[in-house]
């Protein structure tokens, strides 16, 4: 039985390669590849040549792709890995050598890529913590991220915490010292610091308040808990389902949950309300 042949049809240059043209098929290949084989019209390849020149194409279309890829952005080897897995269904076997080039000129560099995401997310006010689940998310190993080098970076600066301290302190303004507290300490702790580090800026924020920003801090204090109080006897002085003692238990547990003292809710309750059946 004769051996299948495949006879090329045309050849045509492209702007970005050669189309070589079979009865059912074409491919495109680089032109460095084009001249370094002898391909004309007429010719017949046998089997292993076809596929040879499939693959050549097939090759083109990975190296273009991750071309494109790598020119947009940085990426780890995982995430570039995984570009090229989902993109074209590669096997471990055929991807490595596409990235092998990259690596070696350093266009893929994860411990590189790593320090300056590290540098970069540090100015934007994130920590260690943040930082750090980023880069495994991205694939970059533990023998990176556990280098000295890499975690001297993480001497956490205390200015960079106190400034997010202070610009959160001032967007909440609304709510009591003790809210304020609780809120500051998600973020920074959302942000990837560590709850020492965090607990210990904002203590260090508020404890170097002037006396004039501690008096002022006074008077919004007791603002806020007339109006918070007044708020809410409007609530519930309306309610007739609720006994005076219902009432007060609600205005109580309601101001307490906004961050006021348990005497302090009293006191007011005290002097300034009055609840009946």
């Amino acid at each position: 039985m004769a051996r299948k042949t495949h006879t090329i049809l045309d050849i045509t240059p492209k702007k970005n390669g050669v189309l070589i043209v079979f009865e059912d098929e074409s491919f495109l290949v680089s032109n460095d590849f084009y001249t370094s084989n002898y391909y004309y019209p007429d010719k017949d390849l046998n089997e292993a040549e076809y596929q040879a020149l499939k693959k050549a194409s097939q090759n083109k279309r990975y190296q273009e792709y991750l071309l494109r890829l790598l020119s947009s952005r940085r990426y780890t080897y995982f995430e570039a890995y995984n570009k090229l897995k989902n993109k074209f269904d590669l096997s471990k076997e055929m991807i490595k050598p596409l990235l092998t080039p990259y690596l070696d000129n350093h266009l893929i560099d994860d411990k590189a890529y790593s320090f300056d995401y590290a540098n970069c997310k540090l100015e934007q006010g994130y920590g260690y913590n943040y930082i750090i689940y980023k880069l495994k998310e991205k694939g970059v190993d533990e023998e990176i991220l556990n280098d000295e080098e890499f975690t001297s970076l993480f001497k956490e600066d205390l200015d960079i915490l106190l400034d997010i301290v202070k610009k959160t302190d001032k967007a909440k303004k609304s709510k009591t010292l003790k809210e304020r507290k609780k809120v500051i300490l998600e973020v920074l702790l959302k942000r990837g610091f560590t709850p020492s580090s965090a607990k210990s800026a904002i203590e260090e924020y508020y404890s170097s308040l002037s006396e004039d920003d501690l008096q002022q801090e006074y008077k919004n204090h007791a603002e806020l808990l007339k109006k918070e109080a007044q708020k809410c006897y409007n609530l519930l002085v309306s309610k007739r389902k609720l006994t005076k003692q219902e009432k007060q238990h609600h205005f109580i547990t309601k101001l307490l949950q906004k961050g006021f003292s348990y005497d302090e809710v009293q006191q007011i309750l005290k002097e300034d309300y009055q609840f009946y059946d």
